[in-house]
């Protein structure tokens, strides 16, 4: 059967506290299935709008054989959080087994949305050491003193910047997620005597043998005038329009959550914290190159960025929509590793409490997630 959806409005997400989901995920692990199910009814009562508990009751649903009901149950997940990634390979995870290969397929290529191309968690790394992309090791180098903490890549605004090896992209929608906190210099701003006032988060930018500055995207913090961040792109030797978040978008000392979504039909759109800020028409769209610079902290001279960024992924040829940046900003303390980012390399079941995998269960049994 399939689920009826009573309303155009989609259901706010609501899951038990950690320990409570804990406590269910605990059941799974000793095989208490029949117990698990009867736990979930109930604080369904209380949290009906728990993808979590759809997408574990599912999971034990499959354990008992119960394959229809493990479906109807996915799809509940998935209703309340049509981007609920692990619900969309759990259900695929039945639909292969089922022999149905090609919603299968549909269903695996859903949960794949949220994988980005790129992505460089600085958080926890050691000290001034590269930094490798977690899903193909592309390179993150620091220079002249970047070194990364508990919190992420820190730099100091003088001359610190991180060098990512280029590579071809362009004519395309692309999305650029920054994590990231400015130092405060003691003005309430990361601006004083001796940083810039135009910090750039990066700059992708510049074509061999070109016209520098050019067929760049880049993602800047304006401190002297609006504390705001400024999203550019530009194409060849022409006009730069600006998509800018508004004024006193950025506090210094804050974490805060920048999406960048630059279609290629020229429509950008500004999100901070998850919500939308602003957008723009018209942009132009830089074109299909290797370049020269792609670098964090700076464009490749000047333009110094005072602060910490966390971590920053790439999605190319894709333009992110409303409701996935929003997940992406109510996972934002989520540190995944390698193994996350393989999750749908091979099929298994997913459960998280408190945005962290605590539990997959393979085709060859349970595993206890590893992080780094």
């Amino acid at each position: 059967a399939g689920v009826v959806i009573d309303s155009d409005k989609m259901p706010k997400v609501q899951d038990p506290p950690q320990g409570q989901q804990q406590s269910i995920i605990d059941l799974y692990r000793r095989g208490q299935l029949k117990q698990l199910l009867q736990q979930a009814s109930i604080l369904l009562k209380q949290f009906p709008n728990s993808s979590f508990l759809y997408n574990i009751s599912g999971a034990a649903y499959k354990g008992l054989d119960q394959l229809d009901a493990a479906v109807e149950a996915y799809k509940k997940a998935i209703y309340i959080n049509p981007n609920f990634a692990e619900a969309h390979n759990n259900i695929g995870i039945i639909l292969k087994d089922q022999g149905n290969l090609e919603e299968a397929i549909e269903a695996y290529n859903k949960a794949l949305l949220f994988k980005p191309n790129y992505a460089w968690d600085f958080r926890d790394n050691t000290n001034g050491d590269v930094v490798y992309d977690l899903i193909g090791g592309l390179a993150a180098t620091p220079y002249e003193g970047a070194k990364t903490d508990s919190e992420g890549m820190t730099f100091d605004g003088v001359n610190d910047y991180v060098d990512i090896t280029p590579w071809q992209y362009g004519n395309e929608s692309m999305t650029f997620e920054v994590y990231f906190k400015s130092t405060d210099t003691g003005t309430s701003t990361a601006y004083d005597a001796t940083h810039d006032a135009t910090q750039f988060l990066f700059y992708f930018g510049d074509p061999p043998g070109g016209t520098e500055y050019t067929h760049y995207h880049r993602m800047q913090i304006d401190w002297q005038t609006t504390h705001g961040v400024y999203m550019v792109t530009r194409s060849a030797d022409g006009p730069e329009p600006h998509t800018h978040s508004g004024s006193n978008t950025v506090i210094t000392n804050t974490f805060h959550h920048y999406v960048g979504v630059f279609q290629a039909d020229g429509n950008s759109y500004a999100y901070k914290d998850g919500q939308l800020k602003t957008y723009s028409s018209g942009n132009p769209v830089p074109g299909l190159m290797t370049r020269v610079n792609h670098t964090l902290g700076c464009r490749y001279t000047g333009y110094m960025f005072f602060g910490t960024i966390a971590y920053f992924r790439v999605w190319q040829g894709t333009a992110l929509s409303a409701s996935e940046v929003e997940f992406l900003y109510n996972t934002r303390e989520t540190k995944y590793t390698q193994n996350d980012f393989k999750l749908f390399n091979n099929p298994r079941l997913d459960f998280h409490v408190n945005n962290q995998l605590s539990l997959a269960v393979t085709e060859n049994g349970l595993a206890l997630p590893q992080y780094d």
